[in-house]
């Protein structure tokens, strides 16, 4: 197509560009979006797909004066460039290219209307793209229409290029996914405005109405539009925490690991900012009994637990169990910000295998775990059940990798009194925390994680 987006925004926008229709936007701008904006008046501000400038003339009007923007359609631009001349900073061209020389460099990233443009794949990167971007404790603000609204489907095809819908609680994952922390909903408080203020109250009254009658969750924010802000974690002691290495270390993500308890699991760590280096396990199963129908199931049916297990017999029951199988977790962890490392071939004891053995099978892991994650890098070895001999350590330096013995502080055991410090490694296994686990030693949960970690990182 040839038609410059000009012409769609125009078509969408009856008001266009002109008084009146600034009018209109600068209502929303007053309630969905200067609560979110520091005080100080001299921090950099970028805003990404500006339309016809309305944001930029609102935030000038309120002090703000360190703006720049990026736009992808030549009309635009050169339209901007005419009514703003030397007041605006303006960059022609795609912000996923843009963003990339721009690291560190702004206090507040907006992005109003512009989210939904992306593909699902592409709006996490632009996501990231903005993280990197921004200054330590720098936030993101997006706005997106609303698919848990009234007219959420309107929105969404409304326009032409619009390629994805958000609701709260996918929009909530992508700035997670991204990295961000202290990511929340902005409910405006809809400020008395002729009839337009007691609209959008009724509006939200009737969806309200809607998803108690359809028995659904309801969501948080049920206006048209959805504004989340997300922060880039500051610094702890010279080095973003979770930055310098990874300071908390999930075992045992193999084959048998459920998909949807896991991304609850991670999702706990992401909403405080915090990232996991997974150990994973490429062969076989490595959860513990788990209860089904109330009874207890050992990792291979008619078998011992697997720590009891000759390493022979480990390998034999799973050879056919292959973690590249389990597409779902291995995109999820390629699109996370979280790190992998490598928990064994197998799951077997290394303390029972010669510096030959170790050898080969450290290093047909580490081939294979590469090729599935061409993108992390991956320079960590964990050892199942934590078993070595004076060989491993050996054979990791050979191969490139670090080791990571039983160091740190064990989460599990210390999760009631949980103290979180920078730099310190706390190790755990994921699985141990599903309601469906038999492990009974210490009181787990995801929610008690979840409170344990919300209390943040000490100095």
């Amino acid at each position: 197509m040839t038609k410059s987006y000009l012409d769609q925004l125009l078509a969408v926008n009856r008001s266009g560009g002109d008084e009146d229709g600034y009018r209109a936007a600068k209502y929303y701008y007053l309630n969905e979006l200067l609560p979110l904006l520091p005080e100080r008046r001299d921090i950099k501000v970028l805003e990404i797909g500006p339309g016809f400038g309305f944001l930029l003339r609102f935030l000038r009007e309120q002090g703000y004066r360190n703006l720049s923007a990026i736009e992808a359609d030549r009309d635009i631009v050169e339209l901007l460039r005419r009514r703003e001349g030397e007041l605006l900073s303006i960059e022609l061209g795609d912000a996923l290219d843009v963003l990339k020389g721009y690291e560190s460099s702004y206090d507040v990233v907006i992005a109003f209307d512009v989210v939904e443009h992306f593909t699902g794949e592409d709006a996490l990167v632009f996501a990231r793209r903005a993280y990197d971007s921004l200054r330590e404790g720098g936030r993101l603000i997006l706005r997106t229409p609303n698919m848990g609204a009234l007219l959420g489907g309107y929105s969404r095809y409304v326009d032409y290029s619009h390629r994805t819908g958000f609701t709260e609680f996918s929009l909530r994952y992508l700035l997670e996914a991204a990295g961000f922390s202290q990511v929340r909903t902005h409910l405006p408080s809809w400020r008395p405005f002729g009839s337009l203020s007691c609209r959008l109250r009724l509006s939200a009254l009737a969806t309200r109405l809607l998803f108690y009658l359809q028995d659904r969750s309801r969501p948080e924010c049920l206006d048209k539009n959805l504004v989340l802000v997300g922060e880039k974690k500051i610094c702890q002691g010279g080095s973003e925490v979770g930055e310098r290495e990874p300071l908390f270390r999930n075992d045992d993500v193999s084959w048998d690991t459920p998909f949807q308890e896991f991304v609850e699991f991670c999702r706990v760590f992401w909403k405080y900012g915090f990232r996991q280096l997974h150990g994973v396990t490429l062969r076989g199963r490595t959860m513990n009994p788990m209860e089904t129908n109330g009874a207890s199931v050992a990792q291979y049916a008619g078998e011992a637990d697997i720590s009891t297990l000759g390493n022979d017999s480990i390998r034999e029951l799973s050879q056919n169990l292959c973690f590249e199988e389990r597409q779902d977790l291995v995109e999820f962890l390629r699109s996370s910000p979280d790190q992998i490392a490598l928990h064994g071939l197998y799951h077997t004891d290394y303390s029972q295998m010669s510096a030959d053995e170790q050898h080969s099978e450290i290093r047909e892991g580490l081939s294979l775990l590469k090729s599935l994650f061409p993108d992390k890098d991956i320079r960590y070895f964990i050892a199942p059940f934590n078993r070595t001999n004076a060989a491993t350590h050996d054979v990791c330096r050979q191969l490139g990798l670090e080791l990571l013995a039983t160091d740190g502080v064990h989460l599990e055991a210390e999760l009631p009194r949980l103290r979180l410090r920078p730099g310190v490694w706390y190790r755990y296994h994921h699985h141990r925390f599903y309601p469906e686990s038999t492990f009974n030693y210490y009181k787990l949960s995801i929610s008690l994680l979840d409170r344990a970690l919300s209390k943040g990182v000490r100095a």
